[in-house]
């Protein structure tokens, strides 16, 4: 069976296990019938999801390695782990554009990465890698896979701290902790601007609420800043982090079965407010390795932190008899 039929197959067996009925002898009119009489076509849903797959590289031999919005700055993260893995970016924002997007729950979206999982490699094993929120969205697609008979993927979180660590919070301390993030990141961000590592409008962009009101856009049409130099990765680590930070807010993570790899980079606070395994002890106890990592958050993937990151994925992947 070719690749892609036997993606979309995978897809189909996926599908039915959520009560979802799909014949593959009609794929180019493909209907899905749920539990309602309502028919949905999701031919489209599936080329929406297909053409934001990017092979950043295909291997020949070992786990294939999904990274969740993360595009083009794993470069170096992909030259370190060698060119026998297969790497793939899932990008879930639908477009390089901000836009409103409906309300949903996170393990819908993540039922997306899954999708897209499944399409780009219909079975495992799999590596599932994603920064900030969408590391919290790595980790429930990758419970999904297992709960559909995978073995248990890896997880790597970047700076993600455990969905619910803050909202369990007393609020004085929540208030707090809140305030001293706020300030720390203006701090960094005004001196990598005195310092020429970031523009005007680089350096708002890198706040909610600037974001919003759209201060990054004005800042370059006033000709206080030159335009942003990177493209597609940044914008959706934005936006559509916020988005997602949104929908992550009622998303409570159960115990993980397999193993997780929390890259702490340099930028992360320490403290009473901030505990070294950023809250992810409690739903992975036993099999939960923390590494400090070099670079800040949004630098964490270059050269030097990349080694590091491909080193632990390495181990880890070895640990569990992969062959890489």
């Amino acid at each position: 069976m070719a690749e892609p039929e036997m993606a979309l197959k995978s897809f189909a067996d996926s599908a039915s296990k959520r009560g979802l009925a799909i014949d593959l002898r009609t794929a180019p009119r493909l209907m899905v019938r749920g539990k309602s009489s309502t028919k949905q076509p999701i031919v489209s849903r599936v080329a929406r999801l297909r053409e934001r797959i990017i092979p950043l590289q295909r291997g020949d031999r070992g786990p294939a390695i999904m990274a969740l919005n993360i595009a083009s700055v794993l470069f170096p993260v992909v030259r370190q782990l060698g060119s026998h893995l297969s790497f793939f970016d899932l990008r879930l924002a639908p477009s390089e554009t901000p836009q409103s997007l409906p309300l949903r729950d996170f393990s819908d979206i993540a039922r997306d990465a899954v999708d897209m999982i499944r399409l780009a490699q219909p079975h495992g094993p799999y590596v599932v890698f994603g920064l900030c929120v969408s590391g919290a969205l790595a980790f429930e697609a990758a419970q999904q896979l297992i709960a559909e008979g995978e073995e248990p993927p890896l997880v790597v979180l970047n700076d993600t701290w455990r969905p619910g660590f803050r909202e369990e919070m007393k609020m004085v301390d929540r208030q707090l902790r809140a305030w001293q993030v706020r300030i720390a990141h203006w701090r960094r961000d005004i001196e990598a601007v005195r310092a020429g590592r970031h523009s005007l409008a680089e350096a708002l962009r890198h706040h909610p609420m600037p974001r919003a009101l759209k201060l990054p856009e004005a800042a370059i049409a006033l000709g206080l800043s030159p335009p942003f130099s990177d493209t597609y990765g940044a914008q959706e680590l934005s936006w559509y982090a916020d988005y997602l930070g949104v929908q992550q807010k009622r998303y409570r993570p159960a115990p993980y079965p397999g193993r997780v790899l929390l890259m702490r980079s340099q930028e992360v606070m320490r403290g009473r407010l901030f505990p070294h395994d950023l809250g992810w002890h409690e739903v992975a106890p036993m099999s939960l390795a923390v590494v400090e990592c070099p670079g800040a958050h949004a630098t964490m993937f270059r050269d030097a932190g990349a080694e590091v990151i491909a080193i632990h994925m390495r181990a880890q992947m070895q640990a569990l008899g992969w062959d890489v």
